[in-house]
């Protein structure tokens, strides 16, 4: 359980640093292999409240589902969590003598953590331990005040489901309750337009929205937004918002420009390479199933225009190798000219779609083919897991799948768009 990890990561004063990080890239690529040392990032207050957010919210999960046990082990962690955090003498400020490379003198470098509290994470808090534990002292932080920012900012820079535990909570806080189904129910309408506005019905701001560009990191994955349509069927009960969601599922699993699925392993045509080091390591020519790369980031890949459009690499004389600079566009646009970067560039920006701007290169083109937990796998379970009818149950041979051991087996390795 990955929360899990933050709470063994908890130091005796309650302070928990959510970060841990190697000083490289893996040497060796299983990571079940990997002997690299990995390190612990100092608790914060913001990355402690952060965490009493997220444990208090767990911990209620727990109660309600009758495992007594770990629901009082992450409300006890989550409150010593909370009482650090709040403690301003707790903050960080960090300094750090660093050698500068081939020479003999260092520089000093500090890190000093804001003053304040993030009010969105602060509130969340309050309001989870607030509900677990009957405490007015956490109310006193649940405050209106406290509640319209965690409000304001819970689309951006938050996620839709930022606040759903404040729109399950009638009993509770009512106000607050009625107040975020509100704009819940507004951003779904607003949403709704944006998607009929799309011509293959997925979920991104319109073209001419300013904000349209802004593909990167996970926000072309439908269910990023698509969020919104699961917490509107689940508050009004309307059709329209489930098959809007559905129809955010048909761009997912293949009704897209590329036609192709973008989770691996789902449908026929799915992705066969990606940045995912597991699954280069585990002998499996299959990758793993159920990873969403981000694919899609508006603009063509820098490394594709030279890698894919052109050959262009420089020289090494270890090699014996006087470099590569050779123009792969058709002779319709090259005109039988070399084409240099910025003119290929000017021509694929012009003329190739904007969903079809993928290089399927891997690690040279790191934001199309890498993926995240939080952005792009995340959005899409919590969605299809809202979408599976009362009382479904996989078919039987889903439990011990066979992984593909050849390329020709895949449509995916050469898809065509």
């Amino acid at each position: 359980m990955g929360v899990d990890v933050w709470r063994r990561a908890q130091n005796k004063k309650g302070g928990v640093g959510c970060w841990i990080e190697a000083d490289s890239h893996p040497k060796i690529f299983n990571p079940a292999k990997d002997t690299q040392h990995y390190y612990l990032a100092l608790p914060t207050r913001h990355s402690t409240m952060l965490y009493a957010a997220h444990a208090a919210l767990l911990a209620r999960a727990f109660l309600k589902c009758g495992a007594l046990k770990k629901a009082d082990l992450f409300k006890k962690s989550a409150i010593k969590a909370f009482k650090y955090a709040i403690n301003p003498n707790n903050r960080i400020v960090h300094r750090l003598r660093h050698k500068l490379e081939g020479k003999s003198e260092y520089v000093t470098y500090t890190f000093r953590e804001p003053p304040g509290l993030d009010i969105p994470i602060l509130f969340k808090a309050a309001y989870n331990l607030a509900i677990l534990t009957g405490d007015d002292h956490y109310r006193s932080y649940a405050n209106n005040k406290n509640f319209e920012i965690a409000l304001q900012q819970s689309d951006y820079p938050n996620t839709p489901f930022f606040m759903t535990e404040v729109y399950l909570g009638m009993r509770h806080f009512p106000d607050f309750a009625i107040a975020t189904k509100k704009q819940i129910m507004d951003k779904s309408l607003e949403w709704l337009r944006y998607q009929e506005m799309q011509a293959y019905r997925t979920l991104t701001f319109p073209t001419t929205h300013v904000f349209f560009r802004n593909l990167a990191w996970g926000n072309a994955i439908p269910f990023n937004k698509g969020r919104y349509f699961i917490m509107a069927y689940s508050i009004s009960g309307a059709y329209k918002y489930r098959d809007a969601a559905l129809l955010l599922n048909d761009w997912l699993h293949g009704a897209n420009p590329m036609g192709r699925s973008l989770p691996t392993g789902t449908g026929v045509n799915y992705p066969v390479r990606i940045l995912s080091l597991p699954s280069y390591a585990d002998g499996i020519l299959e990758p793993m199933p159920g990873i969403t790369p981000y694919t899609y980031t508006f603009q063509v890949d820098y490394n594709v225009k030279n890698m894919v459009y052109a050959l262009r690499y420089p020289p090494r004389k270890d090699h014996n190798f006087a470099g590569a600079d050779i123009c792969l566009m058709p002779d319709s646009i090259a005109k039988g000219k070399n084409m240099n970067y910025r003119q290929i560039s000017n021509v694929m920006d012009k003329f190739y779609p904007v969903w079809r701007r993928f290089g399927n290169i891997e690690q040279y083109a790191v934001e199309q083919n890498e993926f995240t937990v939080w952005e792009t796998i995340g959005p899409c379970a919590a969605c299809l897991g809202a979408l599976i009818p009362p009382g479904w149950k996989p078919p039987a041979d889903w439990k011990a799948p066979t992984p593909k051991e050849s390329f020709k087996e895949m449509e995916g390795y050469m898809f065509q768009p």
